[in-house]
Formats: structure tokens, C-alpha cells, sequence
């Protein structure tokens, strides 16, 4: 099972590393996240600009790490698209820091996150 991690917190945050450890006792992890915080950018994706990739070392053995100069969104859709082996199986999207509760549920990044997973077919959960 190949999973893809991203939340919208950035890659440097202690959340993404512990949803992946833990991603990693069930499938193949690749973590493709934002390389700084993107909080409440919801779906927004990159139109104007080139979204720039670049590998990081990642912090938890070998996992395939990504960082990616853009929304959570940009990021799933790259993965989805070929950064990533594939298929794609699952997309997990968190650890959040922050509450995604209410309304505020509609402009997170973490949960743009697994819509844009949706909308490729991917099953996705925002944490």
C-alpha cells in the first residue's frame, strides 16, 4: 500500500513525522507536504507560479520526503500525478495543530488536503 502524508502545518512539524511513523507500520510512506506553514488556504492550488519540489532529508529512516514549495493541495496533486510511487493508495493529512473545528473546516489546508485526494479517487483522511 503506497501512502501519501501532508498536512498544512509545514514539513518541519513534529505532527507529519508521527502520522508517518505510524503510516509506516501498514504501507509504503512518502511524505509530500508544504516546506513552510500554509494554514487556511483550503483548496487553493498554484496557478501563477511554478511550485518548486525538492527532496529533504526526512526525519524517520528512509521515507521518501518532499517538500514543496506550495499549498497541501499542489502537494497531493504532484503525488498523484507521479512524485510519488503509484498508485496511490491512501492520503493522510495531519497531524493538524491547530482545531478544524466549525466553519473553520472550510478553509483548512490539512483538509483541502484530502479533497484534492478525493477528487483524484484517492481515499483520504484529515487528522
Amino acid at each position: 500500500m503506497n501512502i501519501v502524508v501532508t498536512n498544512d502545518d509545514g514539513l518541519h512539524t513534529p505532527g507529519i513525522w508521527a502520522l508517518a511513523e505510524a503510516a509506516a507500520r501498514v504501507g509504503n510512506v512518502s511524505v509530500v507536504a508544504p516546506d513552510r506553514e500554509q494554514s487556511g488556504v483550503g483548496l487553493s492550488i498554484s496557478l501563477h507560479h511554478p511550485v518548486k519540489v525538492t527532496e529533504s532529508i526526512p526525519r524517520i529512516g528512509s521515507i521518501k520526503t518532499l517538500a514543496v514549495e506550495g499549498t497541501p493541495a499542489d502537494s497531493i496533486l504532484l503525488a498523484a500525478q507521479g512524485l510519488t510511487p503509484k498508485p496511490v493508495d491512501l492520503v493522510i493529512s495531519g497531524i493538524n495543530e491547530g482545531a478544524n473545528t466549525g466553519s473553520n473546516v472550510l478553509v483548512s489546508g490539512t483538509v483541502g488536503a484530502a479533497f484534492q485526494a478525493h477528487f483524484f479517487g484517492i481515499p483520504a483522511v484529515a487528522l
